[in-house]
C-alpha cells in the first residue's frame, strides 16, 4: 500500500477472444471463449507499458504464444508482424489502432482486459452517491 486510506485491489482478468473486424463491429455474437485457441500457434502483440502481464495472463489461460512487445502506444502506421503470420492475439487498447481491411489473411483476435472491483469497495463508492429522484 502507498497509503494509510483504506481502498481495495481491482481483479484483472481476460475476456473472450473476438475477431478484429467482429469486435469492431461490436457483434458479440463473434467472441469465442480463449479456451478454443488453444493448442495454435500465437503471436501475441501487446503495445503497453507493461507487456508482459498481458502475455503472462495468456499463458496462464493455457494459450501457446510468440511474445511480441511493443512501445507503449504503438501506432501500427505498419503492421508490425511477420508477413504470412497465421494468428494474432492483441489488446483492446492496440485493436483500436488497426483497420480490419489492412490484415489481410492473418486472423487477428481480441482480447480484453477485464477489471473487477471488490465489492466492499463499489458498495461504499456507491453510498457516497446521491440517492435517485423519482422522475
Amino acid at each position: 500500500a502507498t497509503t494509510a486510506l483504506p481502498g481495495g485491489l481491482a481483479q484483472r482478468s481476460l475476456g473472450d477472444a473476438w475477431p478484429l473486424a467482429a469486435w469492431a463491429a461490436g457483434d458479440r455474437q463473434g467472441a469465442r471463449p480463449l479456451t478454443e485457441l488453444r493448442g495454435r500457434p500465437l503471436l501475441a502483440a501487446a503495445g503497453l507499458a507493461a507487456p508482459d502481464k498481458f502475455f503472462a495472463m495468456l499463458e496462464q489461460a493455457g494459450l501457446a504464444i510468440t511474445r511480441l512487445p511493443l512501445p507503449d502506444h504503438h501506432g501500427y502506421a505498419t503492421l508490425p508482424w511477420p508477413a504470412g503470420t497465421a494468428e494474432v492475439v492483441t489488446t483492446e487498447k492496440d485493436a483500436v489502432k488497426i483497420d480490419p481491411a489492412r490484415v489481410g489473411s492473418t486472423q487477428v483476435w481480441v482480447v480484453p482486459l477485464d477489471l473487477a472491483l471488490p465489492a466492499e469497495l463499489v458498495g461504499e463508492l456507491m453510498s457516497w452517491l446521491p440517492a435517485p429522484t423519482p422522475p
